[in-house]
Parts: structure tokens; sequence; C-alpha cells
């Protein structure tokens, strides 16, 4: 572990260079715009036709470990609980922008020290303001029953945190392409794209650091019932980062879903649970979503 930095340990749900290399970035979860139907990955079309909000509590077990010749030290963060407060509004039924705002409520730690470097870390145990995101998503195809969907979406987030702190001084742009379709009863999507980490507090704003995050998703969901009130699904998502010189190891999560919206009507509730699958800093051993969202269906969205 090379630098890891006390910057991971103030700020670690938001962002922040990583354990292995300056050039590694501290993943995070954000869920996607209100209304969509995975937690995860973003839908390929407005699935509302009115303004729509979410809230979204997202808890991480073991999020960042300190290791020292690969046995575990102690955990930096062992226990983190944080909150996304989301809006989302369509425009003409093609684009959908789009608000997000994540709270860290509760995070723990080891304090770890390991005794053959002399490298120790002080965990963060207060809550925490992030970076609060902008976003719009384009649909370019709208997808019928069973056929093929193409929307872009793009991201930024903007340094409304501390601005001492790492995360806050390099806000990220985000850009992807989606792809999905949907049937009766099954529903899939397909995000890739890149992050853009761009330091606004450099002497030469705007100009993108030694790093970005190639990014990739997959969603799919089954409804049970034919009013599509009750849904099953899972979702992969995967980060690799891409230094300018050299290389990094993916970060995985995987998660399985259960979304209810009851009589068909304007109230979802979701929940979903999965492990990490790689060992890259930044990702849990486990993670858990619970999200409350009020989410008018648009006209056609119901499948």
């Amino acid at each position: 572990m090379r630098r890891l930095g006390a910057y991971i340990a103030c700020a670690a749900w938001f962002g922040v260079r990583a354990a292995q290399a300056d050039t590694t970035s501290f993943e995070r979860f954000t869920p996607t715009p209100a209304g969509d139907w995975s937690l995860g990955v973003e839908s390929v079309r407005v699935e509302t036709d009115r303004t729509a909000a979410s809230v979204v509590a997202d808890y991480a077990r073991d999020p960042l470990v300190m290791r020292s010749g690969g046995e575990r030290v102690g955990a930096i963060l062992s226990d983190q609980l944080g909150v996304h407060l989301g809006a989302s509004a369509p425009l003409h039924g093609r684009v959908l922008f789009f608000l997000n705002a994540p709270f860290v409520l509760y995070q723990r730690g080891d304090d770890p020290y390991d005794a053959r470097t002399g490298i120790g870390y002080e965990s963060q145990d207060d809550s925490e303001f992030g970076n609060v995101s902008f976003g719009a998503r384009v649909t370019l195809l709208t997808p019928r029953a069973g056929s093929l969907g193409i929307a872009i979406s793009g991201r930024y987030f903007f340094p409304s945190g501390d601005t001492d702190s790492q995360v806050n001084a390099s806000p990220p742009l985000t850009f992807s392409a989606i792809w999905g379709s949907f049937t009766e009863r099954w529903a899939w999507a397909i995000q890739t794209g890149m992050r853009m980490p761009v330091d606004i507090y450099d002497d030469e704003p705007g100009v993108l650091a030694e790093f970005f995050d190639l990014r990739f998703g997959a969603a799919l969901a089954y409804y049970l019932d034919g009013a599509q009130s009750f849904a099953l699904g899972a979702e992969l998502r995967v980060v690799q980062g891409v230094p300018r010189f050299g290389s990094e190891d993916p970060r995985a999560e995987s998660l399985a879903e259960a979304r209810f919206r009851p009589s068909r009507g304007d109230w979802v509730l979701s929940w979903a649970a999965g492990p990490g699958l790689t060992g890259p800093a930044g990702v849990p051993l486990f993670r858990s979503v619970l999200a409350l969202s009020y989410a008018p269906q648009a006209k056609g969205a119901r499948r």
C-alpha cells in the first residue's frame, strides 16, 4: 500500500485516491435517477411523465480495509451508512434531468496501525455532506416491446462539500451510453462509459487528471405478475481505472434486487443486497441498498 493518505479516512464515501497508487479512485455507490427501474444501472428511456423523487439508503461493510503483506491490519472504514436524496424531471418524453445529494449519516473504523511499517490511520466517525451531482439523459431510440433502445447520459459532481478535501477538489464528469429493451415480463439494460476527474482548484482549471475510469453496468429484471407490480432482478457494476502509466485491478460489485409498486401506483419500494467481487480499496465486503421513490409512470412505460 503506497500513499493511502489521510484523505481516504476523511472522505471515503464520496471518492478519493486510494490505497495502492495515486491514480486509483475510491469508488462509491451512486443511485440511478429517481424513477428508473434499476438502482445502479440507468434505464434507456424516460420512465416517468412527472417530477419524481427518491430517498436511497446505502450501507457498506468494510469498504476500506488496510492490509500489509497481504494480511488485514484493520478497517479504516468498517461500517458506513449514507443516504441519497434524488429528484428527476422529464422533458418531452425523451430527456430526463436529474439531481442527487449524498450524505453520510454514520461511519466508523478500527483506527488501524501497522507496527511493521509504523503507518496508521485515524478512522472517520462523524457525518459528512458530499458532492451534489446534476445530470441529463437523452433517449435517442425509444424501445418498443422487444426492440432495442439507445440513450446517452452525462453527470457532473459539484464541489458542494469541504473544498479542502481531496474528493471535492476533483469533481468528476461522467459520460455513458445505454442500451436496453423490454418485453411483458423482462427488462434489461447495459451501460458503458467513463468518468473523468477535473480539478477545478488547479492553477489550470479544467485540465484532466492523470487517470480516468472506464465503467460498465448490466441490469436484468423479471416481472412476476401481469400487472408488473413486483419484479426480481440483478445487476453488475465494474469500474476499471486507466492511469496514464500502467493499470489497476477492476472494482466490481453485484446486487440482487427486488422492486414493488403497489397497485401500479406512484410509489415504488426497492431493496438490493450483494457482495463485492474484487479486492481493491473502495469495494465493500457487502452492500445493502433500500430505496423509496415517488415515480409516476409515463404513458407507455408499463411493460
